[in-house]
């Protein structure tokens, strides 16, 4: 005598979006995000993929990935972003977050460099006298 087991798959529409998106880094040329599935309290996860979308007032980046987790990249630097997520499965997409979410890329500048400064302004103490202003341009500095 044979036994057969059979199994069945049973797909659940996606009635939520991703939950707890979080902005891991930020920096001027890229995001790195995270999130959990909507079913993250289930023991199975029935969403298979997720579409970000990323818009500011010149561009929309479109990205689909089997992770929870995505790293966007060759963003503008000083920009604001509206950030959208949704999961996908083979019953379709469920719906976008209610709201974007909302970052602002900063600007390149460089840490402890001078090139930016154009004049740097130190205070000298002479001696037990009054404090000295001296002004200086970042031409005369010698950093070694």
């Amino acid at each position: 005598m044979q036994k057969f087991v059979q199994f069945f798959f049973i797909f659940f529409k996606l009635a939520d979006p991703p939950r707890n998106i979080t902005i891991i880094s930020l920096s001027w040329s890229h995001v790195v995000l995270n999130w959990t599935s909507p079913f993250y309290e289930n023991a199975v996860d029935f969403a298979d993929r997720y579409r970000l979308i990323i818009r500011s007032n010149k561009e929309k980046i479109v990205i689909t990935t089997s992770k929870k987790h995505a790293r966007i990249v060759n963003l503008k630097q000083l920009t604001n972003y509206l950030l959208n997520l949704q999961a996908w499965n083979a019953m379709g997409y469920g719906p976008f977050l209610k709201t974007d979410i909302h970052f602002r890329t900063p600007g390149n500048y460089p840490l402890g460099s001078v090139t930016y400064v154009m004049y740097l302004i130190f205070l000298i103490e002479l001696d037990s006298g009054p404090l000295t202003i001296c002004t200086v341009k970042p031409s005369e500095i010698n950093i070694k």
